[in-house]
């Protein structure tokens, strides 16, 4: 998965490291996933065995659970970085 190609539209080109660090570690707080799961009712979870991985990987079922999130960071804690400018 390209994770660049989920960065908003609406944020500058200048900005892609920030929105790349952003991810990296809105994906690694607890907090922020727990408020994806009661937001959205998601019901993925991440698999520990090394068959449920591969599972997950082959059917791309892990990759799908990422972008749902990562949309979901983008709206509700990315935002839009030029809003303010704009007005």
């Amino acid at each position: 998965m390209d994770v660049h190609s989920l960065m908003p539209d609406s944020t500058p080109e200048y900005m892609r490291d920030a929105w790349v660090g952003f991810i990296r570690w809105v994906c690694s707080e607890p907090e922020a996933i727990a408020a994806f799961i009661e937001e959205t009712g998601e019901t993925y979870v991440a698999p520990n065995s090394p068959m449920d991985r591969l599972i997950d990987e082959t059917t791309g079922r892990d990759v799908e659970f990422a972008r749902r999130f990562i949309k979901w960071a983008n709206e509700n804690l990315w935002g839009d970085p030029l809003a303010d400018a704009e007005t």
